[in-house]
């Protein structure tokens, strides 16, 4: 069951001072805030989004990996993942959680992608208000207060200094399209050419802004997702290759292998019993 708590709104703004005296704005914008009960993410629920998402479970039994890391969802803490962070979900048994999507508007600068876990105190201590409280504009002042109380608490660094410039709106929209379309041939020059960039210029402002080329971004993508496939379905090798847009199981293979340090072969091999699912 979901319960939607607040519908969109305009951004509610933040005037900071800063140590030099300059005034600049934060714009904290709530796309959707839900309650959600006896939810399930299954196994295959994966991606990178240009907004922010705020997550805390009351109830376990969901994690998020990413990096290399899985972060497990529980009552004690909350999960705030910044835009453009390579992830996938899991669910073991249906939860309950509370949910925020947002985006920042204003000369916050770029941010760096990650998971960032912290206590679960405010939202706690928040979260009865914003269910009962049958005032619209109170609860949407809850929910962007439980926002501003978690970015906050950020690590220092996770954004660029006060009054750096934000993400290139021309590589937003290039990351947009590479998450709906990764997994088929994305060339560059055409890529290029949708966000209205030269290729030596968007090569140096990707990288500058994802730490990353857009090769090996799509190529995280793609190679997260098989992993996916691979543990979970009864696809063959050849069948995931195709999906995922390489040409033939060798490259598909020899790509796999140089992101996670086995083939799709070895990973299936390590998961499933002899009995189980195909391997070929």
């Amino acid at each position: 069951m979901m319960y939607r708590i607040t519908k969109k709104g305009q951004p509610i703004v933040y005037d900071i001072m800063t140590t030099s005296g300059e005034i600049w704005s934060l714009g904290i914008e709530v796309i959707v805030c839900k309650h959600l009960e006896n939810a399930e993410w299954g196994r295959i629920r994966f991606g990178a989004n240009h907004f922010w998402i705020l997550m805390w479970n009351q109830t376990p039994g969901a994690a998020i990996e990413s990096g290399g890391m899985s972060y497990e969802l529980s009552k004690d803490c909350v999960c705030l993942i910044a835009p453009h962070t390579l992830r996938h979900y899991t669910s073991e048994t249906p939860f309950t959680q509370f949910y925020i999507q947002f985006t920042l508007t204003g000369n916050v600068g770029a941010v760096t992608p990650g998971v960032y876990r912290m206590p679960s105190g405010f939202v706690k201590k928040i979260h009865p208000e914003i269910m009962k409280n049958p005032d619209e504009m109170s609860r949407m002042l809850a929910v962007n207060s439980v926002v501003a109380h978690y970015l906050s608490r950020l690590p220092s660094g996770t954004f660029s200094m006060p009054g750096g410039k934000a993400m290139d709106p021309r590589i937003e929209k290039a990351l947009s399209i590479i998450d709906a379309e990764y997994m088929r041939p994305i060339p560059l020059l055409s890529l290029c050419r949708r966000v209205g960039m030269s290729q030596n210029n968007f090569l140096r402002n990707f990288s500058r802004y994802l730490g990353i080329s857009p090769e090996k971004y799509i190529g995280e993508l793609r190679c997260r997702h098989a992993e996916q496939l691979l543990r979970f379905t009864n696809k063959s090798i050849p069948e995931i290759a195709e999906e995922l847009g390489y040409v033939d199981r060798y490259h598909f293979s020899k790509r796999f292998k140089n992101y996670g340090g086995v083939s799709p072969a070895e990973f299936r091999k390590h998961l499933v019993p002899e009995s189980g699912k195909p391997q070929h």
